[in-house]
Order: C-alpha cells, then structure tokens, then sequence
C-alpha cells in the first residue's frame, strides 16, 4: 500500500539502463522529493518484459540483468538517507497497480507505463550544479561504515589509506586502468605514510593478482559490495579512480575525497563524449568539492603522484586548522552560465543531427534559466524547429521552420531541409517545389539535383528521375549511390543492359553491399 507523503520514483529498465547511470535518477528523484515536500523516497523498478529495452541492457543476459539490479540499483536506493523503500517489479502491469495507487507523487513527471519516461542522464544533475545546488546526497550505510573503518584499523598500521580503483573491463578497454602507471603509482606511495589498497574490476576480482601489483594490498570484499566499497571510500584519506561506474558514486558524496583520471575517448576525442553531459575537456563538474578533482591527462605515474600529493597536502593543511568541513560543498568556480551550458548541450544535438530527445531536453532545460535576450527571435524558431526534430515530430518542425521563411526568407539551407523533411513524410510534391527553389539560387547544387531525381522517382515521376541522373553522369559526377539507383530503375524498367551497366560504373568505385550484389548476379543470369 502506497504510503502518503512518500515519492514513488519509477525507473523503467524500457527506457533506462540497468548500470551505474541510475546514480543520477537517484539524485533527481532526491531533487524532486526536496522540491514537492516529501518525507521520503520510495524506488520502484520496472522490467522491460517485451519491450525491447534500453540498448545497454542487451549488453548482458537475463541473469546477469538481475544480478545487477541486485548488485548495483538496490545498494544505491539505500545510499541515500531519504530513501523509504524499493520495489522490484515482476512484471509491468504489478508496476501499473502500484502506480496507480501512487497519487500525484510520481517521479519521472508524467511517467506511465505504456508511455516510460527516463531520468537517468548525468545532464540533468550538472545543470543542477550550474544552478548552484548542492546535490551530494549520497551516504554509505552506518553498518558499513563501522566495518570499513574496523577494516582500515586492522590493515593500514595507521596510514593514510588510498583506494586505488582498477577499471579491467572487456568493452570499451581505451578507458582500462594502465596497470604498468598504476602499478608503478601504487609501489611509490606504499611508504610509511600511505597505504594503496586495490579494488579490481568485478569481471577480474577473483582472478589472480597481476605480478606487477605484488606487495599491494586488495579490498576484494569491496569489488562485490557496493556498500563497503563506497565505505571505504569515504573512511579512506583520499581516492583514486580512472573513469569507471563506481567513481559515479563518489560525485555525489561530499565525504569521498578523490582524484579522477579520465581515460580512453573521453580524454582522446575532440569533443568530448562528456560534452554530451554538459561537461567539457579540462573541466570538474559543478558539483565537485574543494577534495574532488578532475585529471585531464594521459595516464602517468609522476603526473598522478604529484596531483595526488598536492591533494594530500590541500587535506592535511585544512585538517590543521579545521576546516575540513567548510570546503566540502561545491566549487562556485566550476560553474558556468546557463546560456553556455544550453549552447553545449544543443551543439552536441547538432553533432547527432538532432537524433537524441534527451541533450534536446536538456539545452531547454537550461533556457529556461537564461536572460530574454539570449537567442534572437530567428534563433528561438530554429532551436525550436529542431527540438521538435529530436522529438520525432517532422511535422511541427516543418512547420516552424516554414515559419522562419514566411518571416526572413528562405536560405539554400533552410529551403534543402525543408525539401529532406518534406520527403521523409512522404509529400513529394511539396519536397520537388522546396528543390526547385534552391536550384532556382544555385543552378550548380549537384546534390539537389540528386534528392531532386529521387524525389520525382518516389512521386512517380520515373522518366523525369531518369533524365536528372543521367545528366548528373553527363555532367561527370561519380558516385556509387547515383550509379545503383540508376540501376535498380533500369532494372524496373526492364533495361537489363542499362541496369548492369550502371552496377558495375557502382563497382568500380567500390564493393557492392551483399543484396545489391545479389541483384546484379541475378541480372547476369538473365542475360
């Protein structure tokens, strides 16, 4: 029975994955539970049954899903201290009674289950932190905690104990744990001072230590326990982490004190794949404290040294005079502006050609924030012509963007996207008339010509298609797209010889895909 005053927060593996990633649903069901009022948090999770499920989760087996759920979503609910309870669903319509026993204090807003919605983008909890709030919610149990502590007293012979967290996965390995740096890293620090103690990868925590790590303690309970991990953390003088899930945990724990070495593409690519979250290279998140630092760098063990030991004398200075607890809530220097952050969020919607709802959604998030005089009225129009591509909806955008010409006039530009929308609906006449157009500026646009030619095939309009291909070969264009539309029309329209033709002009320029090069084999046949 729902209880009142309590926030039901469904995440719905449909739409969300089943990793470290629910960190920040945590934070944001935290969020929503402060600004509603409520007592407490209540986490209802949700299977995907036939839905096809969000596309991280095809990564592993049924099994395995539960396992993580078990492993990872459950020890996280009860990390933050307002959480009431957990439910996991056994099935959709078990979360559908719950939900409708909810009320009004549902998280995501507007979640239902034939319609999920996500939460669990790291955008969301930056713009949190732009906004100047203190999202560091997280806590490791108190059981756990005394256990950590038993176990650092038992281990460390009164140093400083420094976690060094190994990221030993399969996929993705560019962003691996350098075991030669970290190896050396952890032999330079294992003095009389400090005490490195390793937390392997759970896929390689029960295999043997690797040689170079001989002489390094291991934590293996803390590779399995997600509690005492995030225990050890937080008794542990400071942490060590390349990018990997359970350093997640700590971006939301003001007690957890550590350096965070990027790695693998997220260091190497330009942009980062961190801009898709709102941060860019060279930055630590909004939501960092004075003892929680970003390293942008490649792996190295004198350069980890040496941040590490600046972090080490940053503590022990603020320890002398107390002032430990009031440098632990976040760095207004971290911030930027809300009009920065909605620009980065919407040029990483650019970069995926307006393919992803959820970077859309966060760069109006973060309008929402910014001065009336941030975009031009032109601008408001595009940004929103595009918010309603990355939401599917082709129709509202060519609306609007038919809007932008009625009020500045049409550009090549706007009219060619017109022109692409117009056929991805199916109205070709409307797609020719946009092509026309541009044509009409810039009689030179081959590529028009193409989507011309192609347009006026869809609208059946066969024989005009034929002359605008053949007079992009005319002209001395050499491209394997136009050659096998040419040959699959002339195959249509029975022209063997026309059609085998332009098949192998498409060979020559490169290897056929398996089907059309099945078609052409076919048509040899026929000869």
């Amino acid at each position: 029975m729902p209880k009142k005053n309590v926030l039901y927060a469904f995440y719905d593996l449909a739409v969300s994955p089943i990793s470290f990633d629910f960190i920040a649903f945590v934070i944001e069901a935290e969020r929503a539970r402060m600004a509603g009022k409520n007592d407490r948090v209540h986490f209802v999770v949700v299977p995907f049954e036939k839905l096809e499920g969000h596309h991280d989760n095809s990564l592993f087996e049924t099994e395995h899903g539960e396992w993580r759920t078990s492993n990872i979503l459950t020890p996280l609910c009860w990390m933050l201290p307002s959480c009431a309870g957990l439910s996991i669903c056994s099935s959709r319509d078990e979360a559908n009674d719950l939900l409708a026993r909810s009320s009004t204090n549902v998280f995501p807003e507007n979640y239902r289950i034939d319609a999920p919605v996500d939460r669990h983008h790291t955008g969301w909890t930056v713009i949190a932190g732009h906004l100047g709030e203190n999202i560091q919610f997280l806590r490791a149990p108190e059981e756990a905690l005394t256990y950590a502590q038993q176990w650092i007293d038992h281990h460390a012979d009164g140093r400083k104990c420094i976690p060094i967290t190994l990221r030993e996965a399969p996929f993705k390995t560019m962003r691996n744990s350098d075991m030669t740096v970290w190896s050396d890293f952890a032999r330079r620090i294992n003095t009389d001072d400090f005490f490195p103690v390793l937390i392997r990868d759970i896929d390689r925590a029960l295999d043997k230590l690797p040689a170079e790590f001989k002489g390094t303690t291991e934590f293996a309970e803390g590779s399995f326990n997600l509690e005492l991990r995030m225990a050890l953390y937080e008794k542990s003088h400071l942490c060590m982490f390349v990018a990997n899930g359970p350093a997640q945990v700590c971006f939301y724990n003001k007690n957890v004190k550590f350096l965070y070495q990027v790695t693998g593409d997220w260091l190497t690519d330009k942009p980062t794949p961190f801009n898709r979250m709102g941060i860019d290279f060279d930055e630590t998140p909004p939501f960092a404290n004075k003892y929680q630092r970003w390293l942008w760098q490649e792996q190295n063990a004198d350069a980890l040294f040496a941040a590490m030991a600046q972090l080490d004398s940053d503590i022990e200075s603020d320890r002398s005079i107390g002032a430990i607890e009031d440098n632990l809530n976040p760095l207004a220097e971290n911030r930027i502006s809300m009009s920065d952050l909605a620009d980065r969020f919407y040029d990483w919607c650019g970069k995926t050609y307006f393919s992803s709802i959820q970077e859309a959604e966060l760069s109006q998030a973060c309008e929402r924030h910014t001065p009336p005089n941030y975009l031009d009225d032109k601008e408001k129009l595009i940004r929103l012509a595009n918010y309603s591509l990355a939401a599917k909806d082709i129709a509202k955008t060519i609306e609007i963007l038919n809007m932008v010409i009625e009020k500045y006039g049409g550009t090549q530009v706007l009219n060619t996207r017109i022109g692409v929308l117009y056929d991805a609906v199916g109205d070709f006449n409307k797609a020719i008339e946009m092509y026309m157009a541009v044509l009409k500026t810039d009689p030179e646009a081959l590529d028009i010509y193409f989507r011309l030619g192609i347009a006026r095939k869809n609208n059946g309009q066969i024989d005009e298609c034929v002359a605008i291909l053949q007079n992009l070969v005319s002209a001395g264009v050499k491209n394997q797209i136009l050659f096998i539309e040419l040959a699959q029309i002339y195959e249509q329209l029975g022209d063997v010889f026309a059609a085998l033709e332009n098949y192998q002009l498409a060979e020559e320029i490169g290897s056929l895909e398996p089907q059309v090069m099945k078609r052409k084999l076919a048509l040899q046949q026929q000869r």
